[in-house]
């Protein structure tokens, strides 16, 4: 998700957060700025551009849609509720077998696995 917002004032505490909700309306997924370890709290005026990468395969084949959130905290609230729908395909060449399918997210995390030659 790549957002590019100007801010016209300094700015004590900007946030930008994203939103995925499936067909259902069920909420799916929020992330904002200030989860960010580097996120700066305060931003001169000046032009930006923000990107938030979700990762491929962390979602699971349904629709799901984008809202947009720019927070200026306890000042101004801009909302771009449902600005995009997309539909995923979950087709990860090692999937194989899921009863379920319609799990709304599929991470693709590290595992481990070791033979124990005693239990």
């Amino acid at each position: 998700v790549s957002i590019n917002f100007i801010v016209t004032r300094l700015i004590g505490d900007m946030r930008i957060v994203i939103s995925l909700v499936d067909d259902s309306n069920n909420p799916i997924l929020l992330s904002q700025i200030s989860d960010w370890e580097n996120y700066p709290r305060l931003m001169k005026a000046g032009k930006y551009h923000t990107c938030c990468i979700i990762p491929r395969d962390l979602l699971a084949s349904n629709q799901y849609t984008l809202s947009v959130q720019l927070v200026n905290v306890k000042v101004e609230h801009h909302l771009l509720e449902r600005i995009l729908s997309f539909d995923v395909l979950y087709d990860n060449p090692g999937y194989t077998y899921a009863p379920f399918d319609k799990a709304f997210l599929r991470p693709n995390f590290v595992w481990e696995l070791e033979e124990l030659t005693r239990f």
